[in-house]
C-alpha cells in the first residue's frame, strides 16, 4: 500500500513538471472580454494576463514567448498607447483584417510595431490604421536580420506605412498593402554601412501593392534591395524613388499607374537595373535618372508621360460605376506642359538604355522627347528604343561619348489613331473615398 501511494505521488509529480514545461514554452493567443485584453495559452488554455490596456497586455504575451512561438491576435481593435517592442524568433499574427492596432491619439512615440536588433521576427496578417498627427510610423525593422513582414495592410500613417533601416539585412516586405502614407509608403533606409550580418546584406521587397498618400517605395541610402512585383497606384509624389546613395537596387516587374508626379527617380545612386516594368499614365516624366552610374535600363513600357489631369471636383460629378473618364478640352490660352519618357541629367554616366517602348496614347500630350540626355553625362548607350509620339523628337542627345544607336521612331502621330486636342484624365476622388472607408474599418 506504501508502495502504491508513493508511486501515485512521484507520479503526480512528474505529471505537474511536465505541464508546467509545457505551459512555459507555449505559444499565446489574445482576445477581448468584458472591457479586458487577456491573454491565454494555447496548449493549456489557461488565462495567463489580463488588462485594460490592449498595448500591456501584446507586450506581456510577446515577451513572455521570446525564446520562440507565436501570437495570435483574434479580431478586434485594439487601441495602443505605447509602442509594441517584437523580440527575436516571435510571429505576431492576426485574424486579417480583422485585427486592427490602432495608436492612440496620446501614443508614446508614433511607431507601432518596432523590432530592433532581432533575429527571424515575423509580422503577418494584420492590420494597422491611422488618422491623426501622431501615427507615424506603421511598422519598422531596426539593425534586424532575415525577418519578414507579410500580408498586412497599412492605412494613413503621417510619415511611412513600414521603414526597413540601419543595416537591416536579409529581410522580406512580402505581399503588404500600405495606402495613404504622409512622406512614403514602403521606406528602405541607411542599409549602406555593413551590419553585424555583413556588408551590404540584400533585402526584398515583392509583391506589394502602395496606394494614395505621397510616394510609393522610396529608398535612400539602401543598397543591395530588390524590389519586385509591385505596384503604385494614384500617388501624389513620385511612384519610385532612388536616392542618396541607393546603390545596385534592382527594380523589376512592377508597375505605376496615374501618378501625379514624375513615375520613377533615380538620384545620385549607382548600379541599377530597371527592367521588364510598366510606368504608366503619370502627370510628370516616365524616368528620371540624375547622377547614376553604371545603370541598366531595358525592357520597359513608359506610357502617358505628361498625362495631363484636367478633373475639376468642382465641375466634374463623381462617376463610381460604368463609363467614367473625364475627358475634356484644356480652357482657352492654358498652358500645357510637356515631359520626356527618360530625362537623363547631371553627370549621368556609364548608362545601357535598351529595349524601352516609349509612347503616349492620343488621349494625353505628346512628349517632348521620348529620351532627352543633357551635356553634362558622359558615354552612355541608348539603343534599340522604339518611341512613338513626341512634340520635339525622338531623342536628344547632348551627352559627350554617348553613341545612339538603331533606334526606330515615329513622332507625328501616335500608332494607334490620332492625336487629340481632348485629354483622359484620372479622378483619384475614388481612391480618396475608399481609402476613408478603410480608415473607419
Amino acid at each position: 500500500m506504501f508502495l502504491k501511494s508513493f508511486l501515485l505521488i512521484v507520479h503526480l509529480l512528474w505529471m505537474s513538471e511536465a505541464v508546467f514545461a509545457i505551459t512555459t514554452l507555449q505559444s499565446y493567443e489574445i482576445y477581448q472580454r468584458d472591457d479586458q485584453y487577456r491573454v491565454r495559452g494555447r496548449v493549456d488554455l489557461q488565462e495567463h494576463f489580463a488588462s485594460p490596456e490592449a498595448d500591456r497586455a501584446i507586450q506581456y504575451a510577446l515577451d513572455t514567448i521570446s525564446s520562440g512561438g507565436e501570437l495570435y491576435l483574434h479580431s478586434g481593435t485594439y487601441l495602443l498607447r505605447r509602442q509594441i517592442t517584437l523580440p527575436s524568433y516571435v510571429t505576431l499574427r492576426g485574424s486579417g483584417s480583422g485585427s486592427v492596432l490602432q495608436p492612440s491619439e496620446d501614443h508614446d512615440t508614433g511607431t507601432v510595431l518596432l523590432g530592433r536588433d532581432a533575429n527571424r521576427t515575423i509580422i503577418s496578417d494584420l492590420s494597422i490604421r491611422g488618422d491623426h498627427a501622431r501615427a507615424k510610423v506603421g511598422i519598422q525593422l531596426d539593425h534586424c536580420g532575415d525577418c519578414q513582414v507579410e500580408d498586412v495592410l497599412v492605412v494613413g500613417m503621417q510619415q511611412h506605412g513600414i521603414v526597413l533601416s540601419d543595416d537591416s539585412f536579409l529581410c522580406e516586405i512580402r505581399g503588404a498593402k500600405v495606402a495613404d502614407s504622409g512622406v512614403s509608403g514602403i521606406l528602405l533606409k541607411e542599409l549602406d554601412r555593413g551590419g553585424r550580418g555583413g556588408d551590404y546584406v540584400p533585402n526584398l521587397v515583392t509583391n506589394c501593392i502602395v496606394y494614395g498618400g505621397q510616394k510609393g517605395i522610396e529608398c535612400d541610402k539602401a543598397l543591395v534591395a530588390n524590389i519586385v512585383g509591385c505596384q503604385v497606384y494614384q500617388t501624389e509624389g513620385y511612384g519610385f524613388h532612388l536616392h542618396n546613395g541607393s546603390n545596385s537596387v534592382l527594380l523589376s516587374g512592377c508597375r505605376t499607374y496615374q501618378i501625379s508626379n514624375d513615375a520613377v527617380v533615380v538620384e545620385s545612386s549607382h548600379e541599377i537595373n530597371i527592367s521588364s516594368n510598366i510606368f504608366c499614365w503619370h502627370t510628370g516624366h516616365g524616368l528620371v535618372l540624375r547622377n547614376a552610374l553604371w545603370g541598366t535600363i531595358t525592357g520597359n513600357n513608359i506610357i502617358d508621360n505628361g498625362s495631363i489631369n484636367l478633373a475639376n471636383p468642382q465641375e466634374d460629378s463623381l462617376i463610381v460605376t460604368g463609363d467614367r473618364p473625364f475627358i475634356k478640352a484644356p480652357k482657352e490660352g492654358q498652358e500645357i506642359s510637356h515631359y520626356h519618357g527618360i530625362l537623363i541629367e547631371n553627370e549621368s554616366k556609364g548608362l545601357t538604355i535598351s529595349s524601352n517602348a516609349i509612347f503616349n496614347w492620343p488621349v494625353v500630350p505628346a512628349m517632348q522627347y521620348g529620351i532627352y540626355e543633357d551635356s553634362t553625362c558622359f558615354s552612355n548607350l541608348i539603343t534599340a528604343n522604339n518611341i512613338n509620339f513626341c512634340q520635339e523628337g525622338d531623342i536628344l542627345s547632348r551627352g559627350d561619348s554617348t553613341q545612339v544607336i538603331g533606334n526606330v521612331s515615329y513622332v507625328a502621330e501616335p500608332h494607334y489613331s490620332k492625336a487629340s486636342k481632348k485629354y483622359q484624365s484620372f479622378d483619384t476622388r475614388l481612391l480618396d473615398q475608399f481609402i476613408e472607408e478603410l480608415k473607419k474599418f
